[in-house]
Parts: C-alpha cells; sequence; structure tokens
C-alpha cells in the first residue's frame, strides 16, 4: 500500500460526502489501527507525506512535535492523533515526505500487528509468535530493553520492541542484565523479570 493508497482513501471519503475531518473514530479492531511492519501503520505507508496524513486523518489529528531520540536529544517530527491512546510519533527523511520511524508506547493503545503484538504483550508471548527466541539490549541505560535482531524467526527487521519488567529481582539478577550488552530473551534473568512490550517502533530507514 502506497500513495495510491493513500488517494483512494480519500477518494472513499469523496464519494461517501464525509470529509476526512469529521471522520467518525475506528473502532478496535478495525484495520486502520492495523501494523504491518513491512508495508504500513494504518493508513500510513513509507511513501506517504505529512501533507497526505492532514488530508486522511484531519489537521486536528496531526501535530509537529519534538520527538525525543534518547541521550537527551530530539528531533522535530509528527504525532499522529496526540494526547490519545491511539498516538504515533513520526519522524521524517526530507521535509516532512518520507516516515523513516514510527513509535507506538500509549498503555490501552488499538495498534496491533496481525499476530496480536501490542502494548502489554510479553516477551514470552514474543518468542512464540517469533518461532525462537530473540535478543534484546541490557537494561538501566537510555536505549534499554529495545529488541536488537528476531535471529531466524519469522518477525520481520522493521519491527522493533521496547521491554519493560513487570517482576523484581534480586540486585546481583540486576547487575547480571544491565547496561549496553545484548542478551538473548531466553536468558534466565530476562526471563525472571517477566517483560513485557512498552513500545513498538516501525522502521522504514
Amino acid at each position: 500500500m502506497g500513495r495510491l493508497a493513500c488517494l483512494l482513501v480519500l477518494s472513499a471519503f469523496a464519494l461517501s460526502g464525509q470529509s476526512p475531518k469529521t471522520r467518525p473514530p475506528v473502532r478496535e479492531g478495525d484495520r486502520a489501527f492495523l501494523i504491518d511492519p513491512l508495508k504500513s501503520v494504518g493508513h500510513i505507508t513509507p511513501i506517504c507525506s505529512e501533507r497526505d496524513l492532514i488530508r486522511i486523518y484531519g489537521a486536528r489529528n496531526v501535530r509537529r512535535a519534538n520527538i525525543e531520540l534518547g541521550e537527551g536529544e530530539t528531533e522535530e517530527g509528527t504525532v499522529l492523533f496526540p494526547g490519545t491512546p491511539s498516538a504515533v510519533e513520526i519522524l521524517w527523511k526530507g521535509a516532512f515526505s518520507h516516515p523513516t520511524c514510527l513509535t507506538i508506547s500509549s498503555p490501552g493503545t488499538p495498534w496491533r500487528t496481525s499476530e496480536g503484538i501490542t502494548i502489554g504483550t510479553t516477551a514470552e508471548q514474543l518468542g512464540k509468535i517469533n518461532g525462537y527466541p530473540f535478543r534484546l539490549t541490557g537494561f538501566c541505560w537510555d536505549y534499554e530493553g529495545r529488541s536488537i535482531s528476531w535471529g531466524k524467526g519469522r518477525l520481520p527487521k522493521q519491527l522493533q520492541l521496547d521491554f519493560n519488567p513487570t517482576q523484581k529481582v534480586s540486585e546481583a539478577d540486576d547487575r547480571a542484565v544491565m547496561g549496553d550488552r545484548i542478551f538473548s530473551s531466553a536468558h534466565p534473568v530476562m526471563i525472571e523479570k517477566k517483560l513485557v512490550v512498552c513500545s513498538i517502533i516501525i522502521r522504514w530507514d
């Protein structure tokens, strides 16, 4: 799905007599909130511009903002559905013409992949979906708990996930998985921490 798909969406609005700006919210489960890491995030595609998003979603649902990159750095980008559980932070290539990185991190978000991956999905569930353990960074630094590789699994490299622990472990165990290092999701301490997805990142760069 590309720019032609964006135009088809606009044509559908015109035929229905309904403008994108007044389009009613799409219920959870509607494909408009479907994430396909290879092709689209809802109606956002690798070749949709910010102007396309304004036409599709309405100006009130598209806002410029400084997006945090980590280590104190920010970059001007766009937030779709700002201030709502459906919010998507978007970074761009060129003059807001091609999205390169999309981040979803609001609890209760309706966004999910066809496999059901969403905020709150457990690392154990991810391992089953992927078919293999995956690799992620250690904790207690700016890029903590971030998936680095799906290995031989079925999930695509365009999909990156951040994880939070939900179970406390001993200080010694905590130190064992700290810092800018790479670990397997099958590491005993990672399993003990009972990790859950806290951010979904789609990279088209």
